[in-house]
């Protein structure tokens, strides 16, 4: 088991030009996913262990923002070791917000259902899917605020509501790339099966924490 995890945490080998200037926008985002396109299968196949008991999922995409947002940092990554080490010290806030985030999420859906099927109130249908998408986009900033800001959790959520209608721009482009790739796969399943084992969550959550990270940088760490 221990040569299965060595080998597994061998660092990636990159050529690294010192004197390039630091990527940003969309030529950070796809060279990240170019030099870090294997790790990012392993950081999916980790993150499907361990959100097996579903009470660990908030815990695991903390811990998978972290990863997510070294590589946005050109930092080294070592999936395993650095997965794990963020899951221990961050489940318990990550589980408690959950706690509060996911039921709120699925109210707000499962009222869309109800609104347009059973009430055919589309006002409230309305407000049920604005709602889903504050929700949606403050889940971009929640997780990764957790993962690398020593911050109470009342902090953590204010500010990612607050950055939801600061970055409104950049959250819809967020939403519409991840929402894409979604439909993606529900509409080629169960040919994209591959897709969701391999890559599809931490591709997802790159995209996310791609937009998230310049926010949290600008507005909460910089301050």
């Amino acid at each position: 088991m221990s040569f299965f995890f060595n080998r597994y945490e061998q660092e990636p080998k990159k050529e690294i030009d010192v004197n390039a200037p630091p990527k940003q926008g969309l030529a950070l985002f796809f060279s990240v996913l170019r030099n870090e396109f294997w790790e990012l299968i392993k950081l999916n196949l980790v993150f499907i262990i361990f959100c097996l008991p579903a009470v660990t999922i908030p815990a695991a995409i903390t811990a998978m923002s972290k990863i997510t947002i070294k590589m946005l940092m050109d930092q080294p990554v070592y999936v395993f070791s650095e997965f794990l080490s963020s899951f221990k010290a961050e489940w318990k806030r990550a589980t408690i917000v959950g706690a509060i985030y996911f039921p709120l999420l699925a109210a707000t859906l499962y009222g869309q259902y109800i609104y347009l099927n059973i009430m055919e109130n589309f006002i409230l249908y309305a407000a049920s899917i604005f709602l889903s998408i504050i929700l949606i986009t403050a889940g971009f900033y929640i997780f990764p605020m957790i993962a690398v800001l020593d911050t109470d959790l009342k902090g953590v959520l204010k500010n990612a509501v607050l950055l939801v209608f600061i970055r409104a721009p950049h959250n819809v482009l967020a939403l519409i790339a991840a929402a894409a790739l979604a439909l993606f796969v529900l509409v080629f399943f169960p040919l994209s099966s591959l897709l969701v084992i391999l890559i599809l969550f931490s591709l997802t959550n790159l995209i996310t924490t791609f937009c998230a990270y310049t926010g949290i940088k600008k507005f909460v760490i910089s301050p």
